[in-house]
């Protein structure tokens, strides 16, 4: 059994309590010295914590530390591309953490739960310009802080490149929309087939006269980039 870690080394990754279970409850988390799946994670998302809390049976924590970096794993879980698991520790014992899975599975798991209305504490109004995946994290973000949040799209439906850009196998409607819901549940208001700009529905100086104090441009980047393979413009191709 280890009798002590040294702190100085140590960055948590947890590979010891495979050999030594007492140090799941004596780990750490809250360290200076980040562990590898966390320095590859895009969003920074705290992975460590995460698996310390699941390995204790605390699931509801864990999903509530994952949203502090990161408002939709429900969605992130099925179409990120997990750098983080190519730098996984425990790789050097056996093989990688599934770390999408367990973000799949704690992104379903807050789905799940009902989101109440956050408590209002400021009166300034926010537009969001855009309900890409920037647009719908600054919106969630905002609304948690208390921000009465509007979000214009010109399209009919929420999600930007979520639902427009991604292919439905990959990334369903239903995902998107239930997490459009949680936001409405929030407080947060959608005014999709809206457009917002020069000879648009809405300009900038009239969401300023209607009283908006920040406005948030997020349009997205709706130009893609092809991939230059023989067949590809054929029919039923993605």
């Amino acid at each position: 059994m280890i009798q002590s870690i040294d702190s100085a080394t140590c960055t948590g990754c947890g590979t010891c309590t495979k050999t030594c279970p007492l140090d799941v409850f004596r780990l750490v988390t809250q360290q200076e010295e980040m562990s590898p799946c966390m320095a590859a994670c895009p969003a920074g998302v705290d992975i460590r914590r995460n698996n310390y809390l699941i390995q204790q049976g605390r699931l509801d924590e864990a999903a509530e530390n994952f949203l502090n970096y990161n408002p939709f794993p429900g969605i992130t879980g099925r179409v990120c591309f997990h750098p983080c698991e190519s730098k996984c520790s425990r790789a050097k014992v056996d093989e990688a953490v599934n770390i999408n899975a367990v973000e799949h599975v704690l992104g379903n798991r807050i789905m799940d739960i009902s989101q109440e209305k956050v408590t209002r504490r400021h009166i300034n109004k926010v537009a969001v310009i855009g309900s890409g995946p920037a647009g719908l994290s600054c919106a969630w973000y905002l609304a948690r802080m208390g921000y009465p949040v509007t979000v214009f799209e010109a399209k009919p439906f929420p999600g930007g490149m979520l639902r427009y850009g991604i292919p439905a196998y990959r990334l369903p409607d239903d995902i998107i929309t239930a997490q459009v819901k949680r936001l409405e549940q929030m407080g947060v208001e959608f005014r999709c087939n809206t457009l917002v700009g020069d000879n648009a529905d809405i300009s900038i100086d009239d969401l300023k006269k209607r009283g908006f104090k920040a406005i948030m441009l997020a349009p997205g980047a709706s130009a893609a980039r092809k991939v230059d393979i023989e067949g590809s413009e054929a029919e039923g191709v993605h």
